[in-house]
């Protein structure tokens, strides 16, 4: 990688009725199935640290 070149982030999307049964989570979220567990992020970041393409999320 040169010191020119963009980062691409990508973020994933996970909502609570995407665990797995075998997987044990938190009571509160039980009641939540469409609950963003994770909720993506991704974004394009220039050479400088600079947002390029800001975070995108819940998308």
């Amino acid at each position: 990688m040169h010191l020119k070149d963009p980062v691409i982030a990508a973020g994933q999307i996970m909502r609570v009725s995407d665990i797995p049964d075998y997987l044990t989570i938190q009571p509160t979220y039980k009641d939540t199935p469409d609950h963003l567990f994770l909720n993506g992020g991704s974004c394009l970041i220039g050479p400088d640290g600079h947002y390029v393409l800001s975070p995108v999320y819940a998308q």
